[in-house]
């Protein structure tokens, strides 16, 4: 049964049992999918009284032959006795409860949020914010001795991500200027960078984002200059700014600072710079819901319309205009190509030549949102064929590589796990990413990120993919096969020593306390982890994580940590559904990882243990 017209989950569950106060909303369409996609009903009028009658209190619209179907439908609804007028009274409360809540209908001067302005945003406190976010996000998950690499080393940076700042989906436009790796590590080595850019592309029939590497700006600057005009006619004055690239979906990347109208149109301007000479196919990818007008691309003074193949040659810069009239919800516009097969005979030559030269390679590799996004997910949990056989190229040449990854979900990577002298998971650092990056790189900064997944060494180490049962092996708590990288790890330039775990009874329940020593010559950050097992009950997870703390040591510095523990840690749930607190005697672990093998034989610190007997 879709959960839109669930009565058991969004009410029975949801309020009955755990006691939700709250308002429920669907998915956007969610309500319309149960006739036109799910084929519930023959009549759209019956889904839309369903979706109420289960305790869906308000509706997002969309993608839908029809946009709002409370609107449209549940007046005649009522009529008919498909739902009641106390039921709709009682979702207009909800979700008015909450507006109230907000302070929306309380005048301004009373509401704290409403005497923010928009100039605070990207202020210098957000900036700190970006970079302390990244700095403690990004895990070190392999090191050989290679990092930290010292001022007196030179660097050969490459890698289809290093001088792009990918950002996931539903990111927004950052108002400051984005820190790629290439920036940040060029601002923190200088000289001894030697970048390399990145010159693979796909075949011919295989779209991607046109890149701000083959974009100019008229001022000469990566990217393209769009003006952005406060309506949907290109009238009055616009604000200006540089965009990497067109691709943009502002019902989902707000706020944009200069998005700020209900209707607006954007003219982007600069140049075109292929690199082989070729037919391309070129085309913008946009939505408007209607009336909008449909967009366009010029290049070279002719107007291409939509989408069109076209002859380029490679070095010459042809002068592009594209533009984009916003006239109703759910705007997004995206420039694509296809690249025609490349006629250089090894793509790679250029970063190979400069792996050999350079004491270390920086490798930043990964995705983006042309591979993982809402409804474009992966094929594989593997990196792309090319950038496999990039990698393997690299470790050939016997020089240490140290491979970034940048990506929003886990990956199966064992050759480089195996081959590289290092490896980084940085994630989507954000606007100041690169700059993070280039700080733990060096040394100047510790990491002490920890993974909040476990990456499998194989796809064929997890279930299958319509398997929902989370005993048969998924997550930390179910899987007993080895990973690659277990959940909660993550290394660090220090050592971390646990010690004297106790437990002690409180008048709330438990408390679990121990240890942890700076045992080495860097301070750091230590993520205390604590779990607890199952007290060997059949069919429950072998840990479960109850808590977690972020601890700062400077060399030689100890401290005690302590995490609370009551009859909600020691609730466990049947295979019905049932949750009830489960006697038995239980094994608590704290330290700085899952208290499993390949933790620590990958060299992340240790656990302790100590026994709670719950009766």
């Amino acid at each position: 049964m879709p959960c839109h017209e669930n009565r058991r989950l969004l009410t029975d569950i949801l309020r009955g049992e755990w006691g939700f106060d709250g308002y429920v909303v669907s998915d956007c369409s969610g309500v319309a999918r149960l006739w036109d996609a799910h084929k519930r009903y023959e009549d759209p009028a019956d889904a839309a009284s369903a979706a109420m009658n289960a305790g869906v209190d308000l509706e997002c619209g969309g993608y839908a032959a029809y946009e709002h179907m409370y609107t449209e439908f549940l007046a005649r609804q009522v009529e008919k006795g498909k739902t009641s007028e106390a039921r709709i009274d009682e979702a207009c409360l909800r979700v008015l409860t909450a507006r109230f809540r907000l302070g929306q209908f309380d005048p301004e001067e009373d509401v704290p949020f409403s005497r923010i302005p928009l100039s605070v945003v990207g202020c210098e406190k957000h900036r700190n914010l970006a970079l302390k976010s990244a700095l403690e996000s990004i895990v070190l998950l392999k090191n050989d001795g290679v990092l930290p690499v010292g001022k007196d080393k030179t660097i050969a940076l490459v890698g289809n991500n290093a001088a792009l700042c990918q950002f996931g989906d539903y990111s927004g436009i950052p108002l400051n200027p984005p820190v790629s790796a290439k920036d940040g590590l060029t601002a923190e080595y200088g000289a001894a960078v030697d970048f390399v850019p990145w010159k693979w592309r796909p075949d011919g029939q295989t779209y991607v984002t046109a890149d701000a590497a083959h974009l100019k700006t008229p001022d000469g600057g990566e990217g393209l200059r769009g003006e952005y005009y406060a309506n949907s006619g290109f009238l009055g004055e616009p604000k200006v700014r540089d965009d990497a690239v067109v691709d943009f979906a502002w019902n989902d990347q707000m706020p944009d600072s200069l998005v700020t109208t209900v209707q607006f149109s954007v003219r982007w301007t600069g140049e075109l710079c292929p690199e082989v000479t070729g037919v391309y196919l070129m085309r913008l990818k946009w939505s408007g819901s209607a009336p909008c007008e449909k967009p366009t691309i010029t290049l070279d003074g002719k107007n291409l319309g939509q989408e069109t193949a076209v002859s380029l040659e490679a070095g010459r810069r042809y002068p592009i205009v594209i533009e984009y009239q916003k006239a109703a919800e759910n705007p997004s516009v995206r420039l694509e190509w296809a690249v025609p097969e490349s006629g250089i005979e090894d793509p790679f030559a250029d970063e190979i030549a400069a792996a050999e030269r350079a004491d270390v390679t920086v490798a930043v590799m990964g995705l983006g949102r042309e591979y993982e996004s809402e409804g474009h997910d992966r094929e594989t949990l593997g990196l792309p064929p090319e950038q496999e056989e990039f990698l393997g190229r690299l470790f050939d040449t016997g020089r240490p590589v140290v491979v970034v990854l940048e990506n929003g979900g886990p990956l199966s990577v064992p050759r480089i796990e195996k081959r590289a002298a290092a490896v980084i998971e940085a994630w989507y650092p954000g606007e100041r990413g690169g700059e993070a990056l280039a700080r733990l790189i060096s040394g100047r900064e510790n990491f002490s990120g920890r993974l909040p997944a476990t990456f499998p060494v194989s796809e064929e180490d997890l279930p299958p993919f319509d398997d929902y049962e989370m005993e048969h092996g998924r997550t930390y708590m179910y899987t007993e096969k080895t990973p690659l990288w277990p959940f909660g790890f993550g290394l660090s330039y220090t050592r971390f020593v646990w010690s004297d775990p106790e437990v002690r009874k409180t008048k709330e329940g438990w408390e679990m306390s121990a240890s942890v020593t700076n045992a080495g010559d860097r301070a750091g950050d230590e993520v205390a982890e604590l779990y607890l097992d199952s007290a060997g009950a059949s069919g429950q997870p072998k840990y479960r994580l109850r808590g977690f703390a972020r601890i700062k040591l400077e060399p030689g510095e100890r401290r005690t940590v302590s995490f609370p523990l009551t009859e909600e840690d020691f609730t466990l749930y049947d295979f019905d559904g049932t949750a009830a607190l489960r006697h038995g005697t239980y094994t608590a672990y704290l330290g700085g990882s899952l208290p499993d093998g390949r933790s620590r034989e990958l060299g992340a610190s240790g656990t302790v243990c100590a026994r709670i007997t719950v009766s």
